[in-house]
């Protein structure tokens, strides 16, 4: 009788038996993953437990417990030998793994992927060679102006200035990533007016930047000898009049700036006559 009271009183404790399974009952969990497994430097595989009701998973990492949750997993991107026991939350029952998985990386470090080019600022329209090194297979992130994706060395056009990538596997089936910024000067390609004369007669009553309108990314900004912006435009369209809200900004040298992609493609003094 008294077993009996003390059952009915962890009953009324616990809420009460919500299915057939007795307190007693003990689960034991198995590891789906094979016993042994490879990876990566820096990869990450998921251990998986076979799933049962009303249990934590305790997981142990050469017999040390790392991990203790409801959840049958566990994402590992450690070596170690690992292991799983399942405890009944409610009878406290535990019951481990008949088996342990060994993780072990394939290489001991990740490939040092590296690129090197035969010049990292050109002119437009120039032409750079890029050369990956550190594996043994490569994929080239598919950007404008490479004429190869795959293989250690490309051909690169680009018509601004543009990062370049690449993922180097090595033999043993690990990858990593690199990557190099190729600068592109439009100084050649854009030729600006270092002079101009508003004035109405119809000549030369916009400030003319030759070949702007081949850029529309090319940022344009005037300053004046304060320091303070006077105009700035992003296409520029050659249609400046030296106004600065609608009233004409006096004689004088002015100082401007044309970004193409963040990077400076040319400077210089302005001289405003009227």
């Amino acid at each position: 009788m008294r077993r009996i009271a003390s059952i009915l009183i962890s009953l009324l404790l616990y809420g009460g038996i919500t299915n057939a399974q007795s307190f007693d009952d003990c689960f034991t969990p198995q590891i789906i993953n094979q016993s042994r497994v490879s990876i990566c430097v820096g990869e990450v595989v998921r251990l998986r437990a076979s799933k049962s009701v009303n249990v934590n998973y305790i997981w142990t990492k050469n017999r040390e417990v790392i991990k203790s949750s409801r959840e049958p997993f566990l994402d590992v991107d450690e070596e170690g030998l690992y292991t799983v026991t399942a405890v009944n939350r409610t009878s406290r029952c535990e019951t481990s793994a008949n088996e342990s998985v060994s993780v072990r990386f394939r290489n001991k470090k990740k490939p040092d992927i590296q690129i090197k080019a035969s010049n990292q600022a050109i002119l437009q329209g120039e032409v750079v060679q890029l050369q990956a090194s550190g594996a043994v297979m490569y994929s080239w992130d598919a950007q404008e102006g490479l004429d190869n994706l795959f293989g250690h060395t490309t051909m690169a056009s680009p018509l601004s200035t543009t990062t370049y990538s690449v993922v180097g596997t090595d033999k043993y089936g690990c990858s990593s990533a690199a990557a190099i910024t190729i600068e592109v000067n439009f100084g050649s390609s854009l030729l600006a007016q270092k002079s101009f004369s508003p004035n109405g007669d119809g000549v030369e009553d916009h400030w003319k930047i030759t070949g702007i309108q081949n850029f529309p990314e090319c940022e344009v900004k005037v300053f004046d000898d304060g320091g303070t912006t006077v105009f700035e435009a992003q296409p520029y369209k050659n249609n400046w009049d030296a106004n600065l809200e609608g009233r004409p900004l006096p004689e004088g040298s002015y100082y401007f700036i044309i970004k193409c992609n963040s990077a400076i493609a040319q400077s210089g003094t302005l001289q405003l006559t009227r």
